[in-house]
């Protein structure tokens, strides 16, 4: 990935998508995988689909100053973008609380959707002209790693579903809870366990 071109993207399979989503750890790691950030968001844009940013800062790729600097680059390619609260404070110069830091975001750049999320606090959502707000499931954290990516991956799969906005942050929650649960990475979940936690029938409680 560290060596990928803008020439190597499957164009085609970016054109056929209804959702396009990618983070910040990619532009992070050369120039060149900036660049590739930067065509595969606006390929999607001009085929109309959905594009979605997760921020994923990491201090071990790049400083503050020139990660706000992409970030805010790319702004304009993106529809729903994720970001953890503290990330929008020390990076991108934010501040106020997660809705205050939503308004401004969707205000200055024009997404259709700001979620902020906020670790124990649980997560925010600005879309529109309303926002939401969702607690977390409580749930032992048997590895925390990935808890993130199941949190993002839940609520794209909701929405790509057609649920609406606290849905699909409820169901988010839910994936996360999940991830806490199971060791590695990767959180292999159903939408069978998610609707579970959330009725609270899995042994996950709020």
């Amino acid at each position: 990935i560290t060596t990928m071109t803008p020439e190597e993207l499957p164009q085609e399979l970016i054109e056929a998508a209804a959702y396009v989503h990618t983070t910040g750890i990619t532009p992070a790691l050369a120039s060149s995988t900036a660049e590739t950030t930067r065509t595969l968001l606006e390929i999607a844009g001009e085929a109309g689909a959905t594009r979605a940013f997760d921020l994923n800062y990491r201090t071990k790729l790049w400083d503050r100053p020139t990660a706000r600097a992409t970030y805010e680059s790319l702004f304009a390619s993106v529809d729903v973008l994720f970001v953890p609260e503290r990330d929008a404070r020390a990076v991108l110069g934010l501040d106020g609380d997660a809705e205050a830091i939503a308004r401004e975001l969707t205000a200055a750049h024009d997404f259709d959707t700001v979620v902020v999320t906020r670790g124990a606090d649980g997560a925010l959502a600005r879309h529109g002209d309303e926002t939401y707000e969702q607690a977390v499931f409580e749930a032992e954290t048997v590895d925390a790693i990935g808890t993130g990516d199941a949190f993002v991956a839940g609520y794209l799969a909701s929405r790509i579903d057609g649920d609406d906005v606290p849905t699909a942050l409820e169901r988010a929650a839910a994936t996360a809870a999940l991830k806490r649960t199971v060791a590695g990475d990767v959180a292999v979940v159903t939408p069978a366990e998610v609707d579970r936690v959330i009725a609270g029938d899995d042994g996950i409680d709020r």
